[in-house]
């Protein structure tokens, strides 16, 4: 079932990837803003970058994969772990 859950999950970041590309800078953006902020969620995304639902879902799950918050829990927003002063 875990193998399942990896391939279903690698198969809908290609999807995405192509959908959306790299965005990096919008990605660069959302990593600025956020890094002075406490917590980061899909709707604090979507506020401040003024981005779709599945645009920041996107972002949100990049910042998780590359350690730049933890791990959502439920609707929660994320703890960020990589601040700036």
């Amino acid at each position: 079932m875990k193998k399942q859950k990896s391939n279903f999950n690698a198969i809908i970041k290609k999807l995405v990837y192509k959908k959306f590309g790299n965005d990096d800078n919008l990605y660069k953006q959302a990593k600025d803003y956020f890094s002075k902020e406490e917590l980061v969620s899909t709707a604090l995304i979507q506020r401040n970058l003024k981005v779709s639902y599945i645009r920041a879902a996107y972002i949100i799950n990049r910042m998780m994969d590359e350690g730049f918050c933890d791990k959502q829990q439920g609707a929660k927003p994320c703890k960020v772990l990589t601040l700036k002063n």
